[in-house]
């Protein structure tokens, strides 16, 4: 899909709504004169005139029900947007999640400021982007949102007509394989597989297909540390990589992860 990032112009202005400064203080947000529980934020129920700083938290296994709940509104096929991904790859991204209302909102820390995912759920769309400028205005930093596929795109610009401005980044494009080819490889697109395959079979006439699981995820793990040492150690991407490979083996049967 195409992926394009998104960075505001300007925030949308609301007469009605004021920038509120949030105190928790002995467990009571104080707004103005409207006082929240904070049970009431933690269950997603905010109301019309409640006006609470969203808060965002590492992804922890325990989040996989509520975060794939909203996943499954998520009008795009973008592959960050999956539980098993937010989470292995949490450490090399810094990634934070948010449960806001009935909306999954993604934070990341890329090294120039935050970068945030679409809200991915469902309920009132452009409050949930309100949030987010929020948020991002909270830390100092220009809001950015990432993974706007077209879908989103045109939300956003119903929602916020000459808000934002829109950059298209090639570099985010997801892969998508067609099942039926890469189980033929037939044709000169694939001619080069084919002799992978090929000498794949003549190098390793012993090679056998298993199923992954917690009895050979050990030798998984060591083919890969194997792999690494042949590569560039002062590279950090593979570090990032094991470190991953290592969570979703660790994770292996509660993230639901078949191989």
């Amino acid at each position: 899909e195409k992926i394009l990032k998104i960075s505001l112009l300007r925030a949308n202005q609301n007469s009605n709504v004021q920038n509120i400064q949030m105190d928790f203080t002995g467990g009571k947000a104080n707004s103005g004169q409207n006082n929240t529980n904070l049970n009431a934020f933690n269950n997603a129920k905010v109301y019309e005139g409640d006006y609470l700083q969203i808060s965002f938290k590492k992804p922890e296994i325990s989040d996989k029900l509520w975060v794939n709940a909203c996943l499954k509104h998520a009008n795009s096929m973008n592959c960050e947007y999956t539980f098993g991904n937010l989470f292995i790859w949490s450490e090399a991204y810094k990634t934070e999640i948010c449960k806001y209302k009935d909306f999954l909102i993604v934070r990341w820390h890329d090294g120039e400021g935050l970068t945030y995912s679409v809200p991915l759920g469902e309920g009132d769309f452009t409050d949930a982007v309100e949030k987010i400028v929020d948020d991002a205005r909270a830390n100092n930093t220009t809001p950015k949102i990432y993974g706007v596929t077209e879908g989103y795109l045109g939300m956003l610009q119903e929602a916020f007509f000459a808000k934002f401005e829109y950059d298209f980044d090639d570099s985010f494009n997801d892969y998508i394989y067609s099942v039926e080819k890469m189980a033929s490889l037939s044709g000169k697109k694939y001619h080069s597989k084919r002799n992978h395959i090929t000498f794949f079979k003549k190098t390793y006439p012993d090679w056998q297909f298993e199923p992954l699981t917690k009895d050979n995820i050990d030798e998984c793990i060591a083919l890969h540390a194997k792999w690494i040492e042949n590569k560039d150690s002062d590279n950090e991407d593979y570090s990032f990589e094991f470190e991953a490979v290592l969570r979703a083996f660790e994770y292996f049967d509660e993230l639901d992860f078949v191989g």
